[in-house]
């Protein structure tokens, strides 16, 4: 997937997770990172997380694990990523819109554009069964943009 982004300049990439914490930036640092200090990124989520997964795996949660922690936490690692250079900006969207299907695409005219169908959460890819495929089919596209607009339309103030 690095190589479909790796010639963009100023890619704003939009990923649809209800999964994504901070645990995920490093699947965006190591896909994207090398070529990514003029991205924008537009990450919507729901801040889902399976409680004993997420005690295991993200290790501010040493006992306590709720939601707003998650969020905190998320949203302090974006930062210091985007101060680090590493991206141009990150963009956290908390949305109430019911979501369940991941979708990785950077949206350009000219039909430069790319549609991923990701069969897993990003923090989640190749633990089992998963896959990530492109998808070139206009309408469903136009599908997924429209589905965009509904999750943003329902965003939530993070803090």
């Amino acid at each position: 997937m690095r190589d479909e982004f790796r010639t963009e300049k100023n890619a704003e990439i939009f990923i649809i997770d209800p999964y994504f914490t901070s645990d995920d930036f490093n699947f965006l640092i190591n896909a994207f990172g090398q070529y990514g200090e003029s991205y924008t990124f537009h990450i919507i989520t729901k801040y889902e997380f399976i409680k004993g997964k997420a005690k295991a795996k993200l290790p501010f949660m040493k006992t306590k694990v709720d939601k707003q922690t998650v969020i905190n936490e998320t949203l302090k690692i974006s930062k210091n990523i985007t101060r680090g250079g590493i991206f141009k900006e990150i963009n956290l969207y908390h949305s109430t819109f019911r979501m369940h299907d991941r979708y990785l695409f950077m949206n350009k005219e000219k039909n430069n554009n790319k549609f991923f169908v990701l069969g897993a959460s990003l923090n989640q890819l190749f633990e089992n069964y998963s896959y990530i495929i492109r998808t070139t089919d206009n309408h469903f596209k136009n599908i997924i943009l429209s589905y965009t607009k509904k999750l943003l339309e329902n965003v939530k103030k993070n803090h």
